[in-house]
């Protein structure tokens, strides 16, 4: 079902994730296209609306750096949901670009790390981990500039429990997150490392065969060296 967001015309559905849906929107006021960001209807409970406003702030307060996702608006629906509109990336996330024309070369690999290293440490300068840093959360726009987006898991550095450590990306994930061991600022540079290299090899460094299962996969990336690119 398509939302009726006030001040949009939503035009279609681009992502889904576990707590939220992406529409490419028509913003009416300013004539441009946005991310619509919107909290799912399954979703809608306090664990995750505070997830959900957390993302809303965070985001919000690293807004302005150039190689991260800006907020434009905030709301909520008609049928009371909230959501977040970002600016609109039409090219997608660096994993497209890799579908579309394989591996980069060394040159781009090291721009967009050096770009992303200054996100990262703008992030961490406001006491905050992204903790979920991969290629699917690096966003493209129209002038080939990447930024950071998507901190719905994100956290500040010193608000971590055990049930916090939970959520990751196994292939992208520091060796302490996989232990379950709280992350710190290095574990968001591992996951930067770890995307960096997916980029100059094309596929993860860690890459099991199929079926193989996360436990197996953890391991491997506990007591393996990465195979050279």
């Amino acid at each position: 079902m398509t939302e009726d967001v006030p001040g949009y015309r939503v035009l279609e559905q681009v992502g889904e994730g576990g707590f939220s849906v992406v529409y490419r929107a028509h913003q009416e006021r300013l004539d441009r296209m946005v991310a619509l960001k919107v909290l799912s209807v399954s979703a809608v409970d306090d664990a995750a609306m505070r997830r959900f406003q957390r993302e809303c702030k965070i985001t919000g307060r690293l807004s302005g750096h150039p190689n991260i996702v800006t907020v434009l608006d905030t709301g909520t629906t008609r049928s009371g949901r909230p959501y977040i509109a970002m600016e609109y990336f039409e090219h997608g996330a660096l994993t497209d670009r890799l579908a579309r024309e394989g591996p980069f070369q060394l040159a781009e690999v090291l721009r967009i790390g050096v770009k992303m290293a200054g996100a990262l440490a703008a992030t961490h300068e406001t006491d905050v981990l992204h903790r979920d840093v991969k290629p699917q959360n690096v966003l493209v726009s129209r002038y080939g500039e990447p930024a950071l987006a998507d901190f719905g898991i994100a956290r500040l550095v010193d608000s971590f429990d055990a049930t916090h450590t939970q959520a990751f990306t196994p292939h992208h994930a520091a060796p302490e997150v996989l232990e379950g061991r709280p992350p710190g600022v290095g574990s968001d540079i591992y996951s930067l490392g770890s995307t960096l290299y997916q980029l100059l090899a094309g596929q993860p460094a860690f890459k099991g065969p199929p079926g193989e299962g996360i436990a197996l996969l953890m391991l491997r990336i506990l007591n393996e060296p990465p195979p050279p690119i």
